[in-house]
């Protein structure tokens, strides 16, 4: 059954039961499915056809889900892209070629005439020259189901990822995939069907909340409340008011909710569930959040490119007690979920022993693996081998067939569950006119995971500070992408090539 016919079987089964909260709104499955089918219909008359990619810049808003509603039914490709983004989106947008871009009115000054491939602008919240506004359209096309023909190969989402090398890439992800991730989310979760109420907290561009929480709740029909933002007091007020049975969440939220003053003042009892992944999680901080919350974890770890979650350590080994093998557990990322096969291998392509000692590749052949990258073939054919993905995430295997993540082959940066390419930020800093050199890793840090910590080399004669280099990069990229720190540096550790030795720079921590 794909997101189509399971947005149909929730209006037949359950027509008036709430399927969305967003701040004062609250829709109903045949609300929502009216809704998804008039933008459907207007899509359809602007001329985009199946197949088509629509680029997405919309803050949280339930209009986020009834775009990934038409994508479904219509047979369009949705492609969310991040808010904080400036002058990367002419890469995105280029590299998807979208005939359409949705966009909130308070990003509307982001579009730009040199989009070629862009033939309509929609804005949600407002009427810009030259756009059309979102409910406007919807009150001219009718709330018919377009039945138009989807099949379970057809794309549905396009993610972009930096991955660990290169320009970001974009994780093409099919019908059925997205189903599969579902299923093995709903399966290692232990989610009770029409019986839970969720709870977003991710910005909706990021994988983790449709992936991971709102497709797993349309397919066993519970309601989702979307927040706006995650803040500990959204948290807490939004689980007690809408009594919230199930989140997920990455371990920078865990370690300030821990923190908030006046946790204990709300009645958090309706939870059952707190799925969390996308970085480590440190020990010390899950086992406090079991002794506050209770025994309700469970984790999951995977990667844009596999949809999501590829396996998963349940409730059930989250254990504060127990013998010396089920205690090491917390440390795991569980075993293989049903719809995955996962493997660890030596560079050769062999699998290493399963006895803690041997460290190798994560590499995974799954139903939910993305189809490709888009438009970049050579890309593709570099992370798959024999339909196996791999994943550059180095680990190794207890006997039972646990996962221990030890590091990533690359330096990719995880801050605060968001991905960081180092080069990007590179980039941006060899252009700034007083920069000779530089290089950026990631530093450890107990409340992010990783921070952004760039190392500069000035050129001769010149200075700078630690503030203005920040600076610089943040008028370039995205906010989160800008370093916490700046060291300034004579040189930089290099190799007899030439190339920079950041391993150097990271073995200081």
């Amino acid at each position: 059954m794909l997101l189509a016919a399971i947005i149909r079987r929730n209006t037949r089964r359950f027509p008036n039961d709430l399927a969305f909260v967003f701040k004062e709104n609250r829709f109903t499955f045949r609300q929502y499915e009216e809704r998804v089918n008039r933008l459907t219909n207007a899509l359809k008359a602007l001329g985009i056809k199946k197949g088509d990619r629509i680029s997405v810049i919309l803050d949280n808003c339930q209009q986020h889900y009834e775009i990934l509603g038409a994508a479904a039914k219509g047979g369009f490709v949705m492609s969310p892209l991040s808010t904080a983004l400036k002058q990367e989106l002419s890469h995105l947008i280029g590299n998807a070629q979208s005939i359409a871009l949705i966009v909130g009115d308070n990003h509307a000054n982001k579009v730009l005439p040199e989009w070629d491939s862009v033939k309509h602008v929609i804005c949600v919240g407002g009427s810009p020259d030259g756009m059309h506004n979102y409910e406007e359209l919807l009150t001219k096309y009718p709330a018919d189901d377009p039945h138009e023909e989807v099949s379970g190969e057809d794309g549905l989402l396009l993610y972009y990822t930096s991955g660990t090398t290169g320009l970001p890439k974009g994780g093409y992800l099919t019908n059925d995939a997205i189903i599969k991730e579902a299923e093995d989310q709903l399966i290692g979760s232990g989610y009770r069907y029409h019986n839970e109420i969720f709870m977003t907290l991710h910005p909706l561009y990021f994988t983790v909340p449709t992936n991971c929480t709102v497709v797993p709740a349309m397919y066993i029909a519970c309601p989702v409340v979307i927040t706006e933002q995650y803040s500990p007091e959204i948290f807490l007020q939004t689980v007690e008011k809408e009594r919230v049975t199930g989140t997920f969440v990455v371990p920078t939220m865990v370690f300030r909710l821990l923190q908030h003053p006046d946790i204990d003042k709300y009645d958090l009892s309706s939870l059952r569930y707190i799925g969390y992944g996308s970085a480590p999680m440190p020990l010390e901080v899950i086992r406090q959040s079991i002794k506050r919350f209770g025994n309700i974890f469970f984790q999951g770890y995977g990667l844009t490119e596999s949809t999501a979650s590829v396996t998963c350590l349940p409730v059930e080994d989250h254990k504060l007690e127990g013998t010396e093998k089920e205690l090491q557990r917390l440390r795991s990322c569980g075993r293989e979920l049903p719809n995955a096969w996962i493997r660890v291998v030596r560079a050769d392509g062999t699998d290493i022993k399963q006895d803690l000692t041997e460290i190798g590749e994560i590499i995974i052949k799954c139903e939910h693996n993305m189809k490709e990258y888009f438009g970049m073939p050579e890309e593709t054919a570099k992370a798959f081998t024999d339909g196996w993905l791999h994943t550059g995430d180095m680990a190794v295997l207890d006997e039972d067939g646990y996962i221990y993540i030890k590091d990533r082959k690359k330096d990719m940066i995880v801050s605060g569950g968001i991905n960081i390419f180092p080069r990007e930020v590179e980039e941006v800093l060899f252009t700034h006119p007083k920069v000779a050199d530089a290089a950026v890793v990631g530093k450890p840090d107990d409340e992010w995971g990783e921070k952004v910590k760039a190392y500069v080399v000035l050129k001769e004669g010149e200075t700078a500070t630690e503030q203005e280099i920040i600076d610089y990069t943040k008028e370039k990229l995205a906010s989160y992408k800008k370093p916490k720190e700046v060291q300034f540096m004579k040189t930089l550790p290099k190799s007899t090539t030439g190339k920079t030795l950041k391993r150097e720079l990271k073995d200081k921590y």
